[in-house]
């Protein structure tokens, strides 16, 4: 099997709210600097210093989202199966997958996710490691409804995979599970 990379698509808008989420609230500290009038004695370079380390840190942020937002691929090579989603990778040993078997979900509900391990859970994306209601550890690569939640049985560490890719994506993933190395 040859090396094959798929990309995951992302919504422009959930994009939006990601970087409303880090962003606001470094701009209202930046306002909250600058406006307030000077005290009596004090000069302006304290508010050059921390307009400077916060236009730094706002730069910081911005390079971490523009960076998350272009990891998003499936990879699919002779004896692995990554996922790249936002600042999370997920890697699959085909020794380790006996079988998986998939079903496709409407809603975030029905993901029956618990609680976030670590990961990124906001308005409907879900990148990162999460835990499901029965226990297992689940990968979540989610931008959009309707996900396949990918299980696996055997030795790998991630029993499920919880995805927002195509139809076509999710049958290479199930025959890159179910081939057997020669």
């Amino acid at each position: 099997m040859r090396l094959n990379k798929i990309d995951i698509p992302v919504l422009p808008r959930q994009l939006f709210y990601l970087a409303v989420t880090l962003i606001a609230p470094l701009v209202l500290t930046i306002s909250l600097v600058i406006l307030p009038p000077l005290k009596a004695g004090q000069g302006t370079d304290s508010r050059w210093v921390a307009l400077g380390i916060a236009a730094a840190i706002l730069t910081a942020l911005t390079g971490v989202l523009f960076a998350s937002a272009k990891r998003h691929e499936v990879e699919l090579s002779e004896q692995l199966l990554v996922i790249r989603h936002s600042l999370y990778t997920l890697v699959v040993q085909r020794g380790a997958v006996k079988l998986a078997t998939v079903r496709q979900v409407t809603s975030t509900d029905a993901l029956e996710l618990t609680s976030r391990k670590n990961g990124i859970a906001l308005f409907g994306y879900l990148s990162g490691w999460f835990w499901s209601s029965n226990g297992a550890l689940t990968f979540c690569a989610v931008s959009a409804m309707p996900a396949h939640v990918i299980t696996f049985e055997g030795d790998a560490k991630c029993r499920k995979l919880i995805l927002s890719a195509s139809p076509e994506t999710v049958q290479d993933i199930l025959r890159w599970c179910a081939a057997r190395p020669e």
